[in-house]
């Protein structure tokens, strides 16, 4: 099988198949929030995390508060300022950036139904309500939507299940939803080298 070799937006190289679809997904995370849009800071208030390792926790030790905006809990300061995911501008331009930067879609950090009594991240935070900006930024960007099923409180493979059927019920005919593209080659999904779609083999 003849292989190519591809660059990812990172400038990291792999070896692909020639008939691989390749495109590159980036984590996207909607619990950032400032006291104008939120009431209160999200995250960028959040007290350093444990580490798994004496050496580390002795350099930043667990539990420190970190005070924003000057003082934000991130190694990097963004470029415009510290922001709410819920500020539909920033939305916009992050989508654009994403897009420009060669990223064929973003892993949406989700945090279970809003409607439900479920324990969320740290602070609390419910990315649901936010689902609909991102979509509609992200097909105006041309950039695709996944989903990253966070480990909320009470999560089961039930859950899970009701999750999905939730999700495709309220979002699956949005645009913006990520589908992977078939084969290089292919029109139907079916590989290009004789065997069929389904893993037999064809000899036709």
């Amino acid at each position: 099988r003849e292989f190519v070799r591809a660059t990812s937006v990172r400038g990291f190289q792999h070896r692909m198949p020639a008939c691989a679809a390749f495109s590159v997904h980036v984590a996207f995370y909607l619990w950032y929030g400032t006291p104008a849009l939120d009431g209160r800071w999200l995250h960028w208030d959040h007290a350093t995390l444990p580490h798994w390792t004496d050496h580390m926790n002795e350099r930043f030790p667990p539990g420190k508060p970190f005070i924003p905006p000057d003082e934000p809990h991130s190694p990097y300061y963004p470029a415009r300022g510290l922001y709410s995911s819920r500020d539909e501008s920033v939305l916009r331009e992050q989508m654009r950036e994403i897009a420009a930067a060669g990223i064929d879609s973003v892993m949406l950090s989700w945090w279970g139904q809003a409607g439900k009594d479920i324990r969320r991240d740290s602070q609390g935070v419910s990315t649901d309500e936010l689902v609909p900006a991102v979509l509609d930024a992200a097909a105006a960007a041309g950039v695709g939507v996944s989903w990253h099923v966070e480990p909320y409180g009470g999560r089961t493979p039930a859950s899970v299940l009701d999750d999905l059927r939730y999700l495709h019920e309220r979002f699956g005919a949005h645009p913006a939803l990520w589908r992977q593209p078939p084969p290089a080659g292919s029109r139907d999904g079916s590989a290009s080298d004789g065997s069929a779609s389904d893993g037999s083999a064809s000899d036709g």
